[in-house]
């Protein structure tokens, strides 16, 4: 056994990096937002079970996990934009019309006009009173097709609350509406949900997902919200049509989530809704989908205030991640090649440790949002990030730049 200076010096890094490394993360940052949303969900099941138990004795209207008052809900529109998504709109659209809320709610679905597919579908519900068709003209030029969609949903909107979200969503339970709305008060301008891709869906993308949403929920609970990854968006309509809507940045194709929470987020003004009930489930996204996601992102972001402090604080856990994985790694070799038992053993302690303190960091989030995945997937998936957004960035360096606006040159 060595204990020596240098070899003090050496494991006592080692040892250091393995301790505050994982402290570094979305996982232990969040982690009081997820107890707090573990032990609500626990009590309103509580509270349900008692209230069924009370409606079998004493035949009181049994609530729903999400009830509240009628006098506190208010009425809400649903807005949807359809863009070639005829097949997950007939999918979908019936779990939004059957939401059990108990106030008055609209669906507007926004879709191309011309797109006899999606026409058929709407015609089957036409006869639903929630529901209401509205078109784009097929040849609009020089702006977002899906930004002119979701401006002329809002217009059409009965309500000032609206919920935004896509066709190819469904909400993960049938009452959905009725949790959102328990934000959609006087005190908030923006509500921003959370949403995943269906379970058959690669585990590290919905991982993904969830690891961004972390960053970006906490910014919204302590601070102006920056921008949100989940396509279950409620906001105001008169917000929006105050604000001239998204005047700016018209000429983008992507961005419309992120832009109405940047531009409208102020200090106080924002919530988060993470009750499980007020989940959206997303279709497994298609490879393209999924690489377009993350290159026109690139292009987005340069347009959003308040990136920078999102991006450093990333780039700083990344950064310690990996300076803690390596440098263990390293000791490892080094003390393996001199025969330095001392630190080898050191080493491997510290790999075990900051390998423990991850998974056990990461471990009451993932038992909340995606208890379906392993745990032991958090270690390859966080080594890995870094490398899947150095791809990312590289094809987006070498993509036409006209493929992001509708200006074309």
């Amino acid at each position: 056994m060595f204990f020596d200076q240098l070899t003090i010096i050496l494991s006592s890094i080692t040892l250091l990096l393995a301790v505050i490394a994982p402290f570094f993360s979305p996982f232990y940052r969040f982690r009081k937002i997820v107890k707090r949303l573990q032990s609500s969900h626990l009590q309103e099941k509580e509270s349900t079970a008692l209230d069924s138990f009370q409606e079998e004795n004493s035949s009181q209207e049994q609530l729903t996990a999400c009830s509240i008052p009628a006098k506190q809900s208010v009425p809400i529109t649903v807005l949807l934009t359809v863009h070639d998504q005829a097949k997950e709109l007939e999918m979908h659209l019936s779990s939004f019309l059957s939401q059990e809320f108990d106030n008055d709610f609209q669906v507007v679905a926004v879709a191309e006009q011309g797109d006899s597919e999606t026409e058929d579908v709407l015609k089957r519900y036409e006869n639903n009173e929630h529901l209401y068709a509205t078109f784009i003209p097929s040849s609009s030029r020089y702006m977002s097709k899906k930004k002119l969609a979701v401006t002329l949903g809002v217009k059409a909107a009965k309500y000032e609350w609206i919920i935004m979200t896509d066709a190819s969503c469904t909400p993960a339970s049938p009452y959905w509406l009725q949790c959102m709305s328990k934000a959609c008060n006087e005190n908030n301008k923006l509500v921003l949900g959370y949403s995943n891709y269906t379970a058959e869906t690669a585990d590290f993308r919905r991982l993904e997902q969830l690891y961004t949403e972390l960053y970006l929920m906490r910014k919204a609970e302590n601070g102006i919200a920056y921008r949100t990854n989940s396509a279950n968006l409620a906001f105001r309509k008169s917000m929006f049509l105050q604000g001239e809507g998204y005047r700016g940045n018209l000429h983008l194709l992507r961005g419309e989530y992120d832009f109405i929470v940047n531009k409208y987020a102020d200090e106080g003004s924002s919530a988060l809704m993470m009750e499980q009930d007020a989940w959206i489930i997303e279709d497994e996204p298609l490879q393209k989908k999924w690489l377009n996601k993350h290159l026109f992102y690139q292009e987005t972001r340069k347009y959003l205030n308040r990136s920078t402090p999102m991006r450093m604080l990333f780039n700083l856990d990344t950064i310690l991640l990996h300076t803690s994985y390596l440098f263990i790694l390293a000791m490892m070799v080094y003390g393996g090649v001199l025969m330095n038992y001392t630190l080898l053993l050191t080493a491997v302690v510290s790999l075990l440790l900051t390998v423990i303190l991850r998974v056990r960091f990461a471990k009451r989030t993932l038992t909340y949002f995606l208890d379906d995945i392993a745990l032991w997937k958090v270690i390859p998936f966080e080594i890995s990030m870094m490398w899947r957004n150095l791809s990312y960035r590289l094809r987006y360096v070498r993509a036409d730049k006209n493929d992001f606006t509708s200006h074309k040159l």
